[in-house]
């Protein structure tokens, strides 16, 4: 909320409830604001970083958990590489950002009552793009510059060593320049490393395509997608690099201006001038800090800063299957096996089990066991089981049993089995899933988020 929000509704409070007040027309002034933020040390104003409706409701929490399952069981289960997962120096993000050549000016002193206040400035509106690319354990490879056009001159006068340039009519990254990225700079950057190599890129059409498909796996590169519009998010470059480096992007424009008056950045000095800002900010702990609040190395999803996830709170009610945090955790650790699980849930819960298991439950749910299993439940519910089962129900249960089961019930009960039973009983839940245990089948989220594997 902005600060004008927070006195409208004073305002609003204190016209509708009138009270004694020392305030104009009932609206807070200055000293009440300033008294009110020492009242709350806990908030301060802050500016508000934009975020497309379209990020919003793409990026809700049980999403992207979603993509780290898939990525884990991608790269342990069927690249069968597990220990990628534990090796920074083999698990890369490459990422484009566009540089303008006249970014905007920051504040400046001038006469009080001044009405116009200009700072020179070329008319070129062009953004030239540098695509980056680091591993987990903070090797930076050196950028790629694209410029728009096809003009023969060379742009990379005075560049950061060993840059590499490609051209594109727009200037933005295409299917052609990053294959050529790949071919040309990736693959010679990393020699002497094990492979197979994790390179975690966006799901952009640009990063994917059937030629750059089969050289990665000719090459041993794993490439990877991100779920789409999460690189706020999930994408380390996005998360701790390129914020800072335009932010001296625009300091090294204003370097170059005061040392050069009357002049303005063009194409032909980009590289130069970029070259200072980029060498300011190439630092290895802020490419792992990237890695590690992304939460792809150390792999660790919960990792990921809870307020990332508010937006869409806003848009998206998770799927009713989803379960607990911690359960998750529990069934994807290194180390940690399946065990007999509890749950106690408000929404429907299906469970396929190897392993007994307990349900307290308010609304429907299914259970398909291989062990003995006990539902309590103030609804229908439905057991389908190879072994004894049991069910303390208030309402009528089924129970399809292949051997004896015992039923303690209040209510008229309906039993169909091949074997004797005493009391059979019928409780329908309908709730759905499959899994192992009980714990590994409560993280599964409904839709497809980012496309994974090369």
């Amino acid at each position: 909320m902005t600060k004008q929000q927070i006195l409208d509704i004073v305002q609003k409070l204190l016209t509708t409830h009138p009270r004694p007040n020392p305030f104009t027309n009932n609206r807070p002034e200055k000293q009440w604001w300033s008294a009110f933020l020492r009242r709350n040390s806990d908030i301060s104003m802050r500016f508000p970083e934009n975020l497309c409706k379209t990020r919003a409701v793409s990026c809700w929490k049980e999403a992207i958990l979603k993509w780290f399952r898939e990525y884990k069981s991608y790269i342990t289960d069927i690249e069968k590489c597990p220990e990628i997962l534990q090796d920074p120096s083999r698990i890369f993000n490459a990422d484009e950002a566009g540089f303008p050549l006249n970014p905007k000016s920051d504040k400046v002193l001038a006469a009080t009552r001044s009405k116009d206040v200009y700072t020179i400035s070329g008319s070129d509106k062009t953004s030239i793009t540098i695509l980056a690319c680091a591993n987990a354990s903070g090797h930076l490879l050196p950028p790629m510059h694209v410029f728009p056009g096809e003009r023969s001159f060379n742009p990379l006068h005075d560049a950061v060593p060993n840059s590499i340039l490609g051209r594109t009519k727009s200037g933005w990254m295409d299917t052609e320049v990053f294959f050529m990225w790949l071919a040309n700079h990736f693959v010679t950057a990393i020699p002497d490393l094990a492979r197979p190599v994790v390179l975690l890129v966006d799901s952009h059409s640009t990063h994917i395509d059937l030629q750059t498909t089969r050289f990665c796996r000719e090459n041993k590169i794993i490439l990877y997608c991100l779920p789409a519009y999460a690189s706020h998010i999930i994408q380390p470059l996005d998360v701790s690099f390129f914020g800072p480096l335009k932010l001296n992007w625009r300091k090294a424009c204003k370097s170059y201006k005061d040392n050069n008056p009357g002049l303005t950045i063009t194409k032909m000095f980009f590289a130069k001038v970029f070259h200072e800002a980029w060498v300011a900010y190439n630092k290895a702990e802020t490419m792992m800090n990237g890695f590690r609040q992304s939460g792809l190395y150390l792999f660790n999803p919960f990792i990921i800063d809870e307020g990332k996830f508010s937006p869409s709170l806003l848009f998206v009610e998770p799927p009713n299957n989803v379960a607990t945090d911690e359960a998750w955790n529990v069934a994807d650790a290194p180390g940690l096996e399946a065990v007999p699980a509890t749950i106690t849930s408000a929404v429907p819960v299906t469970i396929t089990s190897a392993v007994p298991a307990t349900i307290n439950s308010a609304v429907p749910a299914t259970i398909t066991s291989a062990v003995p299993a006990t539902i309590n439940s103030a609804v229908p519910t439905t057991i389908t089981s190879a072994v004894p089962a049991t069910i303390n129900s208030a309402v009528p249960a089924t129970i399809n049993s292949a051997i004896t089961a015992t039923i303690n019930s209040a209510v008229p009960a309906t039993f169909t089995s091949p074997v004797p039973a005493a009391l059979p009983l019928s409780v329908t839940l309908p709730v759905t899933g499959t899994a192992t245990d009980p714990v590994r089948c409560i993280r599964m989220c409904s839709g497809d988020v980012g496309r994974g594997g090369s």
